[in-house]
C-alpha cells in the first residue's frame, strides 16, 4: 500500500517558557498553529520484517535511524507488535532547523498513516503519548490543528485563532539547535528584557521568550524582525527556537512583496501561507 500525507509547518504565535522540570526539559505555554505550507511524506508498506528505508531530498535532513520519521514508524511497531516493511521518503520544503517544526510534523504524518492503516488500532490518548516519546512537538503536529500547548508538548487544547492573516516567513539560511537555545535561556531574566510583544487581536499577543538567547548570538535575527516590521507587517515574531521569524500581514500581495525582496537583497529564503484549513 501507498500513501502521501501532507506535513505542515507550524508558527508558534507566543512561547513562554515556564521553568524547567525535574526531567530536563522545560514547562511551555504556546500557541501554536499548522500552515498550508509544508512537506510531503510518501509512505510504503506491507507486512513484513520490521525494515524501515528513510529518505529526504534535503542532504540537511539525516536519513535512516537519525529521522524523526524512521523513529516514529519503529516506535508505533513497537507499540503495537505489527510487523511491517517501511518505505519514507519525504520531500521537503520546510528549512531545517528553523524552528517551523518540519521533522516533528514528518513524524506525525508516519503515525497518522500507521494509525489509519491499521483501522485505529491506537487510540488517542496512546496515540499521543508515542508523539510525546517520539518528541516535545509531535503531539500537536498529530492533530494538526490551533492549539495552546502546555507542559512539555503532551498537553494539547484546541484554540480559536484568525484566519485571514497572511504570514511571511523567512529563513537567514542557517538552523539553531533547540538544546543550545534552551540550554542559554536565562529563566530569571526580567520580563523586561524581552522584546516588544505585539497584538494581532485581544486574545492574542505574540511573545517568544525564546528570542533572547537567540538575539544575543544572531543580532542578525533581530534585525530582521525590526525590518519586517518596518516594512509594513502588522506584527512579526520569532518561531519557535527561530532562526525564522514570520510576520503577519493582511494580504498575500504585501507579504509576497516583502518576501522577494528580502530574497533578493539578503538572499533569505520566505514562503507565505495561512493557518491550515
Amino acid at each position: 500500500m501507498e500513501f502521501l500525507e501532507f506535513s505542515p509547518a507550524k508558527l508558534n504565535l507566543s512561547l513562554e517558557v515556564l521553568g524547567k522540570r525535574p526531567d530536563g526539559y522545560h514547562n511551555i505555554r504556546s500557541l501554536m498553529i499548522p500552515l498550508d505550507f509544508g512537506d510531503d511524506v510518501r509512505i510504503e508498506l506491507e507486512e513484513g520484517d520490521r525494515r524501515i528505508l528513510c529518505e529526504c531530498d534535503d542532504p540537511l535532513v539525516p536519513d535512516g535511524e537519525a529521522n524523526l520519521a524512521y523513529k516514529a514508524a519503529r516506535a508505533f511497531m513497537d507499540e503495537t507488535g505489527k510487523n511491517f516493511d517501511i518505505e519514507i521518503t519525504i520531500t521537503k520544503r520546510i528549512p531545517v532547523a528553523a524552528g517551523l517544526a518540519g521533522g516533528s510534523g514528518n513524524a506525525a504524518a508516519v503515525l497518522r498513516v500507521l494509525n489509519r492503516y491499521t483501522e485505529d488500532m491506537l487510540d488517542s490518548g496512546i496515540l499521543d503519548t508515542l508523539a510525546l516519546s517520539v518528541g516535545s512537538d509531535v503531539p500537536f503536529m498529530l492533530k494538526g490543528k490551533p492549539a495552546w500547548v502546555e507542559g512539555r508538548g503532551e498537553v494539547v487544547k484546541p484554540a480559536s485563532v484568525p484566519e485571514h492573516f497572511v504570514y511571511l516567513v523567512i529563513n537567514p539560511g542557517f538552523g539553531v539547535s533547540t538544546e543550545w537555545v534552551y540550554s542559554n535561556l536565562a529563566l530569571t531574566t526580567e520580563k523586561i528584557e524581552r522584546n516588544i510583544g505585539y497584538s494581532i487581536n485581544k486574545d492574542i499577543r505574540l511573545i517568544n521568550d525564546l528570542e533572547i538567547p537567540v538575539f544575543q548570538r544572531y543580532p542578525e535575527v533581530k534585525e530582521y524582525k525590526k525590518r519586517i516590521v518596518a516594512s509594513g507587517a502588522s506584527a512579526a515574531l520569532m518561531s519557535g527556537s527561530g532562526p525564522s521569524l514570520f510576520g503577519v500581514f493582511e494580504s498575500f500581495e504585501a507579504a509576497e512583496s516583502l518576501g522577494c525582496k528580502l530574497a533578493r537583497v539578503d538572499r533569505v529564503s520566505y514562503f507565505t501561507a495561512r493557518v491550515a484549513s
